[in-house]
């Protein structure tokens, strides 16, 4: 599969002559033809309709994500490795792959016996990439195990913009407890640390280059989307995600609101099952728009645990609130948004209010006001800050092999 992006611009971006070429490279765990829509593809999404010249390359993967049946093989990540692989001239996808990487496993002691063997990772070949990382004008790298890396770029490229996307908290990810230990020493070799969060920002709110950069959302497809998924007059509530569901909050009010429709996106185990609860599994992104923007309410729904609350800010919140939708979310998460009703994890009660509490708010423009498009992010993480903010959000057209045949390098 490849993929085209197409900027919705009716004259050519602004800032597309002056970037014209320069290549920045995206150092993430996110496969850029995945189905699933990450932060770091709407900013290579963005990049490329300026006039950058964009290559996603995604690592940490290796064996170990195969044994654990990792979403990212159904791709065929494993026979695509090691090449640059270019959807268009300016669009390229590399596979960084390695024997083992590093991950936390479950006792101290193994995480100890492990160390030597993960810090191999650190030394990898680069192969078919390197001489792009010498000649790259910026580095994104997000946080993930391959954080270990920047030392290595910027030792190979000491003229470059780096900069570390914290799209995550440490603390949510399987990554070694070393990492933990060392992601403050490495984050000083960056130009610019990029948090979603203000709970990300305020652990590296001391150091000079760190600063608040919170999710974009592409707007274009929202604004564009005519035509709602509903056939029906009941409310609706819609949850979207990966990870961290809250089983427990969908069994309560599916079974006391069955006035209510309950849309559930993303790899969820389908349980309970009720006829007002509808389990849609995974979909391409854009398919997954018209249940956002024409739902009534938006779940934010999800499990506690260490540095939960840093979903305060996620993809979802930004989404949900640009489509004018009341949120409900535990109590953990704390927002300043007015649109945002929380409630106590497993208290029945409270459950139940902060839902009816949502549908009484009034939906206002006002929720969408501080949200910025992706291009907005990506020209502030590049450094180009002053550029005209004429380009617009791309959209995604996905074509079979036989229709067009991606390059390799």
């Amino acid at each position: 599969m490849s993929v085209r992006i197409l900027s919705l611009c009716h004259e050519p971006c602004a800032a597309t002559l002056w970037l014209t070429m320069r290549t920045v490279i995206l150092i993430t765990g996110h496969y850029l033809h995945s189905q699933r829509r990450a932060g770091f593809h709407w900013l290579a999404d963005a990049l490329h309709s300026c006039g950058w010249r964009v290559i996603m390359m995604t690592t940490p993967i290796s064996w170990l994500s195969w044994l654990n049946r990792d979403h990212r093989m159904q791709y065929g990540v494993r026979k695509q490795a090691g090449r640059i692989i270019w959807s268009d001239d300016r669009l390229g996808s590399y596979i960084s792959w390695t024997a083992v990487h590093p991950v936390a496993l479950k006792y101290k002691a193994l995480n100890q016996l492990a160390r030597p063997v993960f810090d191999r990772f650190e030394r990898q070949q680069l192969g078919a990439i390197e001489s792009e990382v010498e000649n790259a004008e910026c580095f994104i790298f997000e946080s993930t195990s391959a954080l270990v890396l920047a030392d290595r770029f910027r030792q190979l490229n000491a003229r470059a913009r780096m900069v570390y996307r914290v799209s995550d908290d440490l603390c949510t990810l399987r990554v070694p407890p070393t990492l933990h230990e060392r992601e403050m020493q490495l984050a000083k070799l960056f130009d610019c640390i990029s948090s979603p969060t203000e709970t990300i920002h305020q652990k590296f709110a001391h150091l000079p280059a760190a600063r608040l950069d919170r999710h974009g959302v592409p707007a274009q497809l929202f604004e564009s989307c005519e035509t709602s998924p509903f056939t029906n007059d009941h409310t609706t509530a819609v949850f979207t995600g990966v990870a961290r569901f809250d089983h427990w909050y969908l069994d309560v009010l599916s079974n006391a609101r069955r006035d209510v429709d309950f849309h559930i996106i993303g790899p969820v185990e389908k349980k309970p099952q009720r006829s007002n609860i509808f389990y849609h599994g995974e979909l391409p992104f854009e398919q997954s728009v018209p249940f956002v923007k024409f739902a009534d309410v938006g779940l934010q729904t999800i499990t506690g645990g260490p540095g939960a609350e840093s979903f305060a800010d996620s993809l979802k919140m930004m989404q949900y609130s640009w489509c004018r939708l009341p949120i409900v979310a535990p109590q953990f998460i704390t927002s300043d948004r007015q649109n945002v009703v929380t409630y106590e994890p497993g208290n029945d009660q409270s459950a139940l209010q902060s839902f009816s509490t949502a549908l009484q708010l009034p939906r206002s423009d006002d929720w969408r006001a501080d949200i910025q498009t992706w291009n907005d992010v990506a020209r502030t993480l590049v450094g180009d800050c002053g550029a005209s903010s004429a380009c617009c959000a791309p959209a995604i057209e996905t074509f079979a092999d036989q229709v067009r045949t991606p390059s390799v390098s």
